[in-house]
């Protein structure tokens, strides 16, 4: 909010001040307005241009408010009134211990006493999850929540409903021996009625240890839904007597004083009157005080600002072309007005005059832009987020479009912001003229040598490049060792051309940058690269490339006149048609980068959706390891025995496998213990390290091969090989929480309850689907942190058929149930995560596209500018000979030009760069894909049609428009 407020303050005192300007002067402000309303056509193409910049803005911060609602309210359906929790986390199976009862009575004393102001609820608990059976129906769960209240408690978190709508006695229900309360969820899954006897299964699998009689079906609303899970409630006493727990609890609820929503501003004060009431018990048991809400929407902040930032830096693109859609129009308008700027100059009009004149007129078509855009940019957002609730299905993301006042400001100022001050910059570059050559209309002579001005800036580019670099070198980060280099050159170029021609030195620095850029990746590893190299690789590439056409004209047109050729009849249209923007070439320089950049950053996205269609058996090898089945359960003993002793089950798999993991901190040799992070250490029976084939990522030298390196970690428990989530990839979006990070080599402290050890990294793979975490052997394991109990297992299957695999995945769940295993068909899971990603790189593709719309209107308005400022030469040239329709030609083949042009800038551009992404996507590949075969050459193409059908159709009344004018009233008038 402060950040609102801080620019709302600065866009009002801004537009206080221009407004004081106008009231000061008066004459230039009622110029500026007749500017702004003689030409009301251009006006509103000038204002679609710059809504743009507005309308990504809003819709970025618009998504990250919806997702974030979305979320919230998914935290609230969960927790209910709950707002911290008392217990001590088992980080073996997510899970809570056990502590003693006793340690709620004193905490309730404490309340009763008035020392917990903040707290109005308080209840002690058993959660626990386990496998259920309906006995009356025979169908199972594998995880379910038992839950053991105390009903007197309890009932100050709410009430639990009826599922067909009536108030529930939960006291009276929950006195009964062995009586449940199930919620609607779990009794779908069961196809559970009242009075149905339900089996739980808690130490012996095979077993039930009780039965549970379900007394009450409630709905899903409330308390009933917490922690989003299939849930049964009973009694404490019962639950303590289930788990061998008497005199026992694993958690203890607080409610803070205010509703479900406004509970959560008590969190500070609930937690320090808790601690200071029996704080040093807590600890003495090591409970801590878990302010799980407030942390659950913290978490839910920070994933809505991350999802405005990847909006925002995927629009980044459309806005930049906004800018120099900006640029473009007042460098066209100062044109037009340059005699009427001389005269008034000559008439006493100061050179800031004229910057106001221009001021007033930017800020004019800024208010609009901002204003308009807001609306547009609220329509994307309900269109992107009705596109990805379609996507992950109604089931899994239902749309509740919401927005914040404060996201409409916030891009109704940035929007403002970023078109008044490239107005203030391009008024100030357009009011550097010379009187006579202004009021004649001679153009400006070009330079014969560099000006000290020019000379300084060139040397300002090189040491701000130094610098960058520099910085960029010594805190490791990419985006600046990438852009400190292209600076240099760009400098060196500028100063290059007191020696030597500017042809040769803005070439030469151009396809320096441009192999910069595309450089292999390999040189910027070690270094924290993110999204943000994605934005600078692609402004700098399109930079450079721009360069290089625009210094080298006048060979293009020479080459594309030799390519093109054409009849007596069509060479004088196309020579007219391809020489005139050429002339102009900061203005078709600016043109063709506004293309460019789209085109170039949905090529890219094209590619990327196509790389993800095509990896599936890619990400098959890395992340299957050769398997067909993994599954999840609980920790079972022997597997093998509980296969062959199942029918459907026996021989029908070539290797099963198991992890076994429990959870660790981890923290680089050398570094502080304050910065380890929490990861797992898995370990791995004997047939997982003989039969497994994930491929490898990154392997220490000294290794040959994969069965070297895990015949190393089965035999030296001081070696490890760690999954794929340590790697940082590049050109990708920053990680929300970075986790633990490393590289082949590395020495990392490995601690659990007091025990420490040092695990040198030989190995890291390419799978990062299905476990993450340090793998060693199970021996190991055992020896060092205690557990043994596998609860993570793969399975191949002999007949690889798919529909088999399905069967048999099915008949695991089956045969297991009372285990609570989860199985999954890897292939399966594979390919619809990466259909849902192609999925929404598709949208990306459609929301980047809006920027397209910006290149569109900027060609608009330069084809409607091109007609008056060459009035007098098509008079000229209908003169000489040219006829209507030659001249319409002329402009549509200038058009053709300048769209084509740029789109195949784009083209090339996203491609090239998208060649060292496809080697990043399929390393580790057993056989690498031809690059050229997935090119999505159809998707581009269309892509590339829609531009360019678009452009013609934007700039075709223009063309015409020229086509019809009097060659007599053409060569005595002038606008």
């Amino acid at each position: 909010m402060d950040f609102t407020l801080a620019i709302v303050v600065f866009v009002v005192g801004l537009f206080v001040f221009v407004l004081a300007l106008a009231l000061r002067n008066r004459v230039l402000f009622r110029i500026s307005a007749r500017n702004l309303l003689r030409k009301k056509t251009n006006t509103v193409i000038v204002v679609a241009g710059l809504l743009i910049g507005t309308a990504i803005v809003t819709s970025s911060y618009v998504m990250g408010d919806t997702l974030a609602y979305i979320f919230e309210e998914s935290i609230y359906d969960e927790l209910y009134t709950v707002d911290e929790i008392i217990g001590a986390r088992s980080g073996d199976a997510g899970t809570f211990e056990y502590y003693p009862y006793e340690y709620y009575t004193n905490l309730s004393v404490a309340r009763d006493a008035g020392q917990l102001p903040s707290v109005d609820g308080l209840c002690p608990i058993i959660i626990e999850s386990v496998p259920v059976k309906n006995n009356d129906t025979m169908l199972s769960e594998a995880t379910v929540n038992i839950i053991g209240v105390d009903p007197q408690n309890y009932t100050q978190f709410g009430d639990f409903v009826e599922f067909g709508g009536g108030q529930v006695d939960e006291g009276t229900i929950l006195s009964q021996p062995n009586a449940a309360i199930i919620n609607r969820r779990l009794a779908w899954k069961i196809d559970a009625q009242e009075g149905h006897l339900l089996a739980v299964y808690v130490d012996n699998p095979f077993i039930p240890t009780a039965e549970l009689n379900i007394t009450t079906i409630v709905s899903n609303d409330g308390k009933a839904n917490f922690f989003n899970g299939d849930n049964v409630f009973i009694s404490l006493s019962t639950a303590q007597q289930l788990f061998g727990e008497p005199g026992s609890i694993n958690l203890m609820l607080v409610s803070n004083v205010g509703d479900m929503e406004s509970g959560v501003e008590k969190t500070d004060s609930a937690v320090a009157e808790i601690e200071n009431a029996i704080g040093t018990e807590l600890e003495s048991l090591g409970l801590i005080i878990e302010p799980i809400k407030a942390e659950e929407l913290e978490f839910v902040e920070i994933t809505g600002e991350l999802i405005t930032e990847v909006f925002a830096i995927m629009g980044t693109f459309s806005i930049i072309a906004g800018v120099i859609l900006v640029v473009n129009i007042f460098v066209m308008l100062a044109e037009e007005r340059k005699p009427e700027m001389g005269i008034s100059r000559a008439l006493g009009m100061k050179r800031k005059h004229l910057i106001q004149t221009y001021l007033f007129e930017g800020s004019a078509y800024a208010l609009m832009a901002s204003f308009v855009g807001v609306f547009v940019g609220l329509l994307i957002a309900y269109v992107m987020i009705a596109a990805f609730a379609y996507v992950f299905g109604a089931a899994a993301f239902e749309i509740s479009f919401h927005f914040e006042i404060e996201s409409l400001i916030l891009g109704f100022c940035i929007g403002v912001l970023i078109t008044f001050f490239t107005v203030a910059i391009a008024s100030w570059v357009v009011s550097r003229l010379n009187i006579v050559r202004a009021i004649r209309a001679i153009p400006e002579p070009a330079l014969t040598e560099p000006t000290k001005r020019f000379m300084v800036g060139g040397i300002l580019l090189v040491l701000l490049g130094v610098i960058i670099f520099r910085y960029g070198m010594v805190m490791m980060s990419g985006a600046f060792f990438m852009t400190g280099p292209c600076i240099i050159l760009l400098g060196a170029a500028m100063l290059a051309t007191r020696w030597i021609r500017p042809r040769i030195s803005y070439s030469v620095a151009s396809i320096a940058i441009l192999f910069w850029i595309l450089a292999p990746i390999e040189w910027m590893e070690g270094l924290e690269i993110g999204m943000e190299m994605f934005l600078l690789s692609g402004l700098f590439l399109v930079l450079a490339a721009i360069i290089l056409l625009m210094v080298n004209s006048t060979s293009l047109l020479k080459a594309l006149t030799r390519i093109i050729g054409g009849s007596r009849r069509t060479l004088p249209v196309m020579r007219v048609a391809l020489s005139y923007p050429m002339k102009r070439k900061f203005r078709t320089g600016m043109t063709l980068s506004m293309f460019a950049l789209i085109i170039f950053t949905v090529t890219v996205i094209a590619m990327i959706s196509s790389f993800q269609k095509n990896s599936v058996e890619t990400a098959y090898v890395q992340q299957a390891g050769g398997y067909d089945i993994i599954a999840f359960s609980f920790p079972v003993p022997n597997i093998t025995d509980g296969i062959s002793s199942n029918p459907d089950l026996n021989n029908r798999f070539d290797e099963v496998s198991s992890l076994s993991f429990t959870s660790v901190e981890v923290y680089h040799q050398g570094e502080s213990q304050d910065t380890s992070q929490q990861t797992r250490i898995l370990g791995a029976d004997d047939s997982f390290f003989e039969d497994c084939d994930f491929t490898f990522y990154s392997v220490m030298s000294g290794y040959e091969s994969p069965d070297e390196v895990w015949d190393a970690v089965r035999t030296n428990s001081s070696l490890v090989v760690v999954d794929g989530s340590v790697v940082t990839t590049a050109y990708g979006p920053a990680m929300m929480f970075v986790g633990f990070q490393a590289e082949v080599g590395d020495t990392v402290v490995v601690q659990k309850d007091g025990l420490i050890y040092n695990k040198t990294i030989i190995g890291i793979l390419d799978e990062v689907f299905f476990f993450q975490g340090l793998i060693t052997s199970r021996e190991f394991a055992i020896n060092e942190f205690g557990f043994q109990f596998p609860t993570t297992f793969f399975f191949t299957a002999s007949d690889s058929n798919i529909e088999n695999v399905r069967e048999l995945a099915k008949n695991l769940e089956k045969g297991f149930s009372t285990s609570g295993m989860q199985t999954i068909v890897i292939r399966d899971l594979i390919t619809d995560i990466l259909e849902i990603m192609s999925s929404i790189m598709g949208l990306f593709q459609v929301y980047l596209g809006l920027g397209l719309i910006v290149g569109i209107a900027g060609l608009g308005i330069i084809t409607v500018r091109s007609v008056v400022e060459r009035r007098q030469e098509i008079g000229v040239m209908r003169a000489i000979g040219y006829k209507r329709k030659m001249i319409r030609r002329t402009f549509i083949m200038e058009i053709t030009f300048i769209s084509l042009l740029g789109i195949f800038v784009g083209v090339i551009l996203g491609i090239a760069l998208s060649y060292y992404m496809y080697q990043d996507f399929f390393a580790g590949s057993a056989s690498l894909p031809n690059f050229f075969t997935l090119i999505p050459f159809w998707n581009i193409f269309l892509i590339a049609t829609v531009a360019f059908i678009a452009t013609l159709l934007a700039t075709m009344s223009s063309a015409f428009r020229a086509s019809r004018i009097v060659p007599a009233e053409a060569l005595r008038l002038k606008e």
